[in-house]
């Protein structure tokens, strides 16, 4: 919740409703893979942290607080994944960018 809140607060023109439903159910599904020894390779971090610069720096805050909180250690993987979701709700993106962005999230959760 302190990382939702603090995306809220730090991200503009995020749409919250939407921000949070996807985080919680990509941050429970990264936590239970996480618990299990199962990683999952993100391709696009490093293009991630060009394109979305803000939103990579949001996301390593977020995962930074949650693997303190939740004593675990997220990969990078993870922050690439959740900047996505954060830009996906924060920048002004075509419906190309957008298809882009679900494609490699599914693409993480699965």
């Amino acid at each position: 919740i302190d990382s939702l809140n603090f995306i809220s607060n730090t991200a503009m023109n995020v749409d919250s409703k939407q921000l949070v439903v996807s985080l919680t159910d990509h941050i429970i599904f990264a936590y239970k893979r996480l618990k299990q020894n199962q990683v999952i390779s993100n391709p696009f971090v490093m293009e991630t942290m060009q394109l979305y610069s803000d939103a990579y720096h949001i996301a390593k805050q977020v995962i930074d607080q949650l693997n303190a909180a939740l004593d675990v250690h997220f990969p990078e993987d993870e922050i690439g994944f959740i900047a996505l979701h954060i830009a996906s709700n924060t920048e002004d993106l075509s419906m190309h960018e957008m298809t882009l962005i679900n494609n490699v999230i599914k693409k993480g959760i699965d």
